[in-house]
C-alpha cells in the first residue's frame, strides 16, 4: 500500500504513515492466506463428506436422516453451508484483489469484510460446536422458515403466494415428524408468520439480530461489528474515519478476515471432527498489533492490567 507524503511531512505524520505502512502490509498478507485457506478447505468438502468420520457430527445427522429423522433438516444445513461458505471464499477472494491495490481503497474494503463475518458468522452457527442434532436440526427448520419470510415480503406477489404455500407445507410436513412450530403474536393475536421451532428440547426462533449473532460466533469481533456497519450505512464520522486512519481500517480488515474464516474452520471441521490446517501466521497478527499508536497500546495493557 503507498501513502503519498511530501518531503516536508511532521515527525508525527511520518510515525503516521509508517504505522500504516505496517498494518497495510501485514492485513495483505492476512487476508491473502484466510484466501488460500477458504478456497482449499472449500474445494476439499466433497471429499470430507463423501467418507467422513463415523463418530462425526456430519455422519451421525446423515445417518439420522437416511433413517427418516429431519431429513429436510439435514439437507438444508449441507445447503446452508455450501452456500455460505462460497460466499466467504468469494468475497475473500475479491477482498484479495482490492488490498492487492497500490491505492488503500479502505471504504470497499471494510464492506466487503463486514460480509465477511456475517456469512463466517452465520454458518458457524447452525455448526457450532457441542450443539446436539436436535438443535442442528431446529436451527435449519428455522432458517427455512426465516427464508420464506424474507421471500414473501421481497418478491412479486404471485412469488409470495407460492412462498406462504411453501411455509405452510412445511408446517404440515413437520407435524408429523415431532416437531412443534409456533405462529407468531402480535397485539395478542396469533400470526400466520412463524416465531419459533421446537425439536425435542431444542427451541430456536427464526428472528435473530446479525449484530448478536456476530458477538456469540466471532466474538473477538463483537466491539467491531458496529463499527463496520456504520461505514457499510454511510455514516459520515465513520466513513471519513476511513480516510483520516487508514492504519485503523487496515487492522479492523486484518482482524475481520483472521477472527472470521478461524470461527468459520473451526465450525466447519468440527461438523466434520477433522483438525483444520494452521489458517494465519501469528507474526502478522503481531505486526498488526505492532502498528497501533503507543498510546492506545499502552491503554490496552492498562486495561488488560485491571481486569486481570
Amino acid at each position: 500500500m503507498v501513502c503519498m507524503v511530501e518531503d516536508d511531512r511532521t515527525d508525527s505524520e511520518a510515525d503516521d504513515d509508517a504505522r500504516f505502512q505496517l498494518a497495510g502490509e501485514a492485513a495483505r498478507r492476512i487476508v491473502r492466506r484466510c484466501s488460500a485457506h477458504a478456497r482449499i478447505t472449500n474445494k476439499a468438502l466433497p471429499r470430507y463428506t463423501g467418507e467422513p468420520a463415523a463418530s462425526s457430527p456430519f455422519a451421525i445427522d446423515r445417518a439420522s436422516a437416511l433413517a427418516g429423522k429431519h431429513p429436510a433438516a439435514f439437507a438444508q444445513t449441507a445447503k446452508q453451508v455450501e452456500v455460505l461458505s462460497n460466499a466467504m471464499t468469494s468475497h475473500l477472494s475479491g477482498l484479495h484483489v482490492l488490498i492487492q491495490h497500490e491505492t488503500f481503497h479502505g471504504l470497499p474494503a471494510v464492506v466487503i469484510a463486514r460480509s465477511i463475518a456475517e456469512a463466517a458468522a452465520s454458518c458457524a452457527w447452525i455448526l457450532h460446536p457441542g450443539v446436539s442434532s436436535d438443535q442442528r436440526a431446529a436451527r435449519a427448520y428455522a432458517v427455512m422458515f426465516h427464508s420464506l419470510k424474507n421471500s414473501a415480503s421481497q418478491v412479486l406477489p404471485e412469488d409470495a403466494e407460492y412462498a406462504i404455500k411453501m411455509r405452510e407445507a412445511l408446517v404440515d410436513e413437520l407435524a408429523g415428524s415431532g416437531v412443534t412450530v409456533t405462529r407468531r403474536e402480535k397485539r395478542g393475536k396469533r400470526t400466520d408468520d412463524i416465531a419459533q421451532v421446537t425439536v425435542g428440547d431444542a427451541h430456536v426462533k427464526t428472528e435473530y439480530v446479525i449484530s448478536q449473532r456476530i458477538a456469540n460466533e466471532i466474538p473477538k469481533l463483537r466491539g467491531t461489528y458496529g463499527g463496520m456497519s456504520s461505514v457499510a450505512h454511510g455514516e459520515a464520522l465513520n466513513v471519513s474515519n476511513v480516510w483520516t486512519r487508514p492504519d485503523l481500517y487496515a487492522r479492523i480488515i486484518g482482524r475481520v478476515a483472521h477472527e472470521s474464516v478461524t470461527a468459520w474452520s473451526q465450525a466447519l471441521h468440527g461438523w466434520l471432527a477433522l483438525e483444520p490446517s494452521p489458517i494465519g501466521n501469528e507474526d502478522d497478527l503481531q505486526r498488526l498489533r505492532q502498528s497501533m499508536h503507543p498510546d492506545t497500546i499502552a491503554a490496552i495493557k492498562a486495561r488488560s492490567e485491571q481486569t486481570a
